[in-house]
Formats: C-alpha cells, structure tokens, sequence
C-alpha cells in the first residue's frame, strides 16, 4: 500500500490512529494542570489538535 495513499482509504491505520489519540488526550489534558512547566497556550493547542484529529477519524470511518 502506499504510503501517500489517503487515511479515508486506510481505515485500519485510522482505527489504530484514533486509538492512540484517545488514549493520549487524557494524559495531555491532565498536563494543562502544571502551566509552570509549559508555554502558556501550548497545552491547550495542542489538546485542540488531538481532539480536532480524533473527530476527523472518526468522521473518515463513519
């Protein structure tokens, strides 16, 4: 398969995609707790992106 290949036409690397993403949001979101040891914003951006990725998975096997 080739690696260029849209996600819509992987769903078995967008499942495994996902998964991974919805284990890591809580453990990303729990580091907004600590701002003293990250950039103000980063977290926050970063957890917006993890979420924004797991809807479009979700939205590709759907």
């Amino acid at each position: 398969m080739s690696p260029n290949k849209p996600l819509a036409d992987r769903p078995a690397l967008v499942l495994e995609l996902l998964d991974a993403l919805v284990l890591a949001l809580p453990y990303v979101t729990d580091a907004e707790g600590f701002p003293e040891q990250f950039k103000p914003g980063v977290v926050r951006k970063h957890v917006a992106q993890i979420r924004a990725a797991i809807a479009a998975a979700e939205g590709a096997i759907a």
